[in-house]
């Protein structure tokens, strides 16, 4: 099974965020610093980043870089729907 090279930059920053190494607001390595870490292109790196960013792990601050998103756990897991204010059409 053919893995891409952005996939597994992406899923290695997953890891470390998953480990608890990167904390939620900490800044990730920029663009430029991981091309070089990975040994890959820009492009493949902002690809990578672009694909946390859609899965809410990462996300991307103005003129700043790129930071890892507030835990989804410390959002509700479920809204409160008030049943009673529901009633069938005729």
């Amino acid at each position: 099974m053919e893995t891409h090279l952005y996939k597994e930059i992406a899923d290695k920053i997953a890891g470390l965020v998953e480990s608890g190494t990167f904390k939620p607001g900490e800044k990730v390595p920029s663009i430029r610093e991981l091309s070089k870490q990975a040994q890959v292109s820009i492009n493949t790196v902002k690809i990578a980043y672009g694909y946390l960013e859609d899965r809410c792990i990462i996300e991307a601050r103005p003129q700043s870089g790129y930071y890892v998103c507030p835990k989804a756990a410390e959002l509700p897991n479920e809204p409160k729907i008030d049943h009673h204010s529901f009633s069938p059409k005729d």
